[in-house]
């Protein structure tokens, strides 16, 4: 399980295919990074902040496939064989917007804290948890190494928007987020692999 859905995508939102990494795990919604130019699960290690060098976007396909290895067999080129092809919605495709029930701790994943209205318009870093569960975490990131996102809608767990001075109990509602836009010089420095 990602922690990551799709909320909104516009008609012309861009989706890509790389080929698969070897023994990657990851789930339809998790940020995704290249290692070596394949499509692999991001480096960052639980409760740190996914950072600008290490996301490229978000899988539209598990590693595993869209068919069960079980199902059809690895040998049938179904299931998680190395340099198939996985698609992906790019870091910076327009009018891409997530959303995460997650609203984690300061370097605590799994640690909810509640969700209000006052968060529309902030800035937040992305971290997964032990589990390789993503979701947003309380403070604000790093500027030009932190992935940044920012919090555009707050739901209750029906769906609706909060108002700015409501607050949902820790755990419950959504967060509705887009990434935000990284200068093409930050993605480049440092060489991503």
């Amino acid at each position: 399980m990602s922690g990551i859905e799709f909320h909104k995508e516009s008609a012309s939102a861009d989706r890509l295919a790389a080929p698969l990494g070897n023994s990657e795990t990851f789930d339809y919604g998790d940020p995704v990074g290249l290692l070596d130019e394949q499509l692999s699960d991001t480096s960052s290690a639980a409760n740190a902040e996914l950072t600008i060098l290490e996301i490229i976007g978000f899988a539209l396909e598990p590693a595993e496939g869209i068919h069960a290895a079980s199902r059809t067999g690895a040998t049938n080129g179904f299931g998680a064989t190395e340099n198939a092809d996985r698609t992906y919605v790019p870091f910076d495709a327009a009018g891409l917007y997530l959303r995460t029930r997650n609203y984690w701790a300061d370097g605590a994943s799994g640690t909810d804290v509640a969700k209000n209205g006052a968060l529309i318009g902030t800035l937040h870093g992305m971290i997964a948890s032990s589990a390789g569960v993503y979701g947003l975490e309380v403070p604000v990131p790093t500027g030009g190494t932190d992935a940044e996102f920012l919090v555009v809608e707050v739901l209750d767990n029906d769906g609706i928007r909060i108002n700015a001075d409501a607050t949902q109990t820790a755990g419950d509602g959504w967060l509705v987020f887009r990434p935000v836009k990284q200068l093409l010089s930050q993605l480049t420095e440092g060489g991503v692999t």
